[in-house]
This record gives structure tokens, sequence and C-alpha cells, in this order.
């Protein structure tokens, strides 16, 4: 009997000495996702259509020894009243961390305060969905954690600029500040028949730019999961797979690169006249360094056709010797643009009329070759069933709609 009670206790004491200790969940990742034959497929935290596939070269898990240099740009140059510094980018331990620091330096004849760390993709995305599982930097306020979607240049047609923001942390500017408030926001640029842009926000156009949400938890301290749907007809926002906020897409059509960064923000920073400025006065060590970490990002996206604003098919560009901003050449569905005739799209090098015959008149969809012209420019044959239109454009035309000075729409 005593034999027994021993052996017992022996084998107890055993086991919890050489037990796995627990590790708390802001040490590891989340589950396992699938695996099959020695593949890893990743579950995304909200349902998407089952033919949409992982895009690797904007996805990471981060747990290489170094940031992949292939997929991520960590210098992609400086904006702003701070700048960007590759040297607050680090990867280790399956996490990316992006620092900001107290750093006076200059930059274009202008003394600055901060650095900070960022990570731009080299590939571009239109349509897809975009998850990222993030914790949020202890300095509050002053500095924001960002996953955002934005387009590069300035692109020719309706929409110059697209900017998406998957989800902006910290940056609440209110009387009270809220640490639990996040940011779900749109910035475009839309170019007017005139040549002139509008840009337009959520300061500007909250009720189409301007989504916010309270969260249950304080995103400084603890990993959480912010990802957005974005299709040619609505951009949807989650946390942690919950729907959060959702809006109308009538201007969100650009390829994009993703990023995750760590920005500058008020009392560091203040804003007048639509400009933003260093606060020189404010500027100090205390609170930095501080610093977001990203356990993975993760990006999936529609088949290659369905990634198109419009149901299209690219054919080729105009030659530059016709257009100092080329159009898409697209290859257009009869029907697609209904009873057209003579349509018009407004682009960055003037009009483009869609023409059978001579330019100005005509089925925008003929039946025979087709002529394409700009304004006072030489008009060029195209086979059957060619259009000349600014790619993001081509919406418009089919609703008859214009692009008014605040950003919005209004019917021709």
């Amino acid at each position: 009997m005593f034999l027994r009670i021993f052996l017992t206790l022996l084998l107890s004491f055993s086991g919890a000495a050489f037990a796995e200790p627990p590790q708390s969940s802001q040490s590891t990742k989340p589950p396992s996702p699938q695996t099959t034959a020695g593949r890893w497929f990743p579950t995304p935290r909200v349902p998407i259509p089952p033919d949409w596939k992982l895009l690797s070269a904007a996805s990471d898990e981060f747990n290489a020894a170094g940031l992949d240099l292939g997929k991520w740009e960590s210098d992609p140059g400086s904006w702003g009243t701070w700048s960007w510094d590759p040297r607050n980018v680090a990867q280790g331990g399956g996490r990316l961390a992006l620092t900001m620091v107290h750093a006076p330096h200059e930059r274009a004849k202008r003394t600055l305060f901060y650095k900070s760390g960022i990570v731009r993709s080299k590939a571009e995305v239109t349509y897809g969905y975009f998850e990222a599982r993030i914790k949020g930097c202890h300095l509050f306020p002053g500095a924001s954690p960002a996953f955002w979607l934005y387009s590069l240049g300035s692109y020719p047609g309706r929409v110059s600029y697209a900017e998406i923001d998957v989800v902006e942390m910290q940056q609440d500017s209110g009387p009270v500040k809220r640490p639990r408030m996040l940011d779900f926001n749109l910035h475009g640029r839309i170019r007017q028949g005139n040549g002139s842009e509008v840009t337009i926000g959520p300061g500007k156009n909250p009720e189409l730019c301007e989504h916010r949400w309270r969260a249950n938890f304080d995103p400084r301290n603890e990993f959480h999961v912010y990802s957005a749907l974005v299709t040619a007809k609505r951009i949807i926002w989650y946390v942690d797979g919950q729907a959060v906020a959702s809006e109308e897409n009538p201007h969100w059509h650009l390829p994009m690169r993703v990023v995750l960064s760590l920005a500058l923000r008020a009392p560091y920073v203040r804003e007048e006249g639509g400009e933003k400025y260093p606060v020189p006065e404010k500027a100090s060590g205390k609170g930095f360094p501080t610093t977001m970490e990203v356990d993975y990002v993760r990006v999936w996206t529609p088949p290659v056709a369905a990634r198109k604003p419009c149901p299209v098919q690219r054919s080729q560009r105009i030659p530059d010797s016709l257009e100092s901003e080329p159009f898409e050449v697209l290859q257009i569905r009869r029907g697609e643009l209904g009873d057209t005739e003579g349509a018009e799209a407004q682009g960055g090098a003037g009009i483009v009329n869609a023409t059978a015959g001579e330019s100005g008149s005509g089925d925008a969809l003929p039946e025979v070759g087709m002529k394409f012209a700009t304004r006072g420019r030489k008009a060029k044959d195209l086979p059957a069933g060619m259009l000349a239109v600014a790619l993001d454009d081509l919406d418009r035309l089919r609703r008859r709609e214009r692009v008014t000075e605040d950003g919005g729409v209004a019917k021709q």
C-alpha cells in the first residue's frame, strides 16, 4: 500500500518536472493553419470566395531571421514630419518590429525630430482580402501603428491616387484621448475635366471616407487581427473577424502597395491649413523608443480576370506618341456600356472619343473598324470592338456620372 502511494507521488512529480511550461498567447502564433502534403494553407478570419488564393508576394509570417527584401521595401523614401529609417525595422522570433525613436535630423532643409520604421510590398493589389495580426505601441498619444494600402505616383484618368487604411490605431485627436478608438479611413485624389485635382478624405468627406470604432480592448496591450475585404463594389473592415465598418467603393480601383508602418501623431505634429508641421517645443525623448509588432500579414486575391476594376480585358496601351499620359485600350463586351452614342472619357490628356468613323460621331461599339482620337491629336484605327478609355472612367461612363468638386458623384 505504501509502495503504491510512493510510486504514484513519484510519477506525479516527475510529470510536473518534465512537462512543457505553458506559453502566453502574446508570445505564440495562433493555431497552425491547414496543411496538405507539406504545403501550408492559412485560413482567413472571415469568409471569402473559395477561388481566392493567398498572394505570397504580399504575405509574410515573419518567421525568417531577417526581412524578406524580395517582398518588402524598408526604405521607400521619406515624407511628412518624420523620416523612415530601415534601421528601425527588425525581424526575429516570428515577429516584425517597427520602432520610432527620438532622433533630431535635417531633411530637405527642415529640422525634424523623429525617425520610424515602415515596410511596403513590392507587389501591387487592387482587390482582395487583407489581414494582419498586430500589437500596438505603448506610447499614447504620439504614435499610430497602421496597416494600409496606397497607390504610387499619379495615375492618368479620373482617380489619380487611392488609399485604403485597413486600420490606424492610437491616433484619436479629440479633446479626450481614447487609445481604444480605431480608424478605418479612405483617401484619394479625383481629377476634374479641366485637369485640376480634388483631394478627398475623412476631414472633407466624412460621410464617405471616415469610419471609426471603439474597441473593447486596448490595442497597446494585445495582438488582434485587423482586416479589410476590398471589392469593386464595396469595402468592409473587420476586427478579430467582426465587421466594424462598411462603405461603397466608387473610387478605390487602382493597384496599391501593402504597407505596415508606425507614424508620428499629435502632440508632436500639428495641422494647419491642411498641412502638417513638426512641433519643436514638444519634441523630446520621453516615451521613446516605442515599438509596434506584427505577427503576420496575409493577402488573398481573386482570380486574375476578377481583379479588373471593370469587366474588360486589357489589350495594349496607346503609344506614347499619341498620348502624354496613355489611356488603356480595352476590349469591351458588346452592350457593356449600353446605349452610349459618342461616349466620352475625360482623362489626363483630354477627351477620348470612341467612334465608328470620324471622331465625334457614330456608335461606341461598332461592328467594324473603330477610330479613336484625343483632342487635337491624330486618329488611329483600332480593330473592331476596341474602345480607348481611361480604365477607371468606365464605370462612370456606364452610369452617366460625373465627379463633383467635393469628391462625390452626381448624375450627368
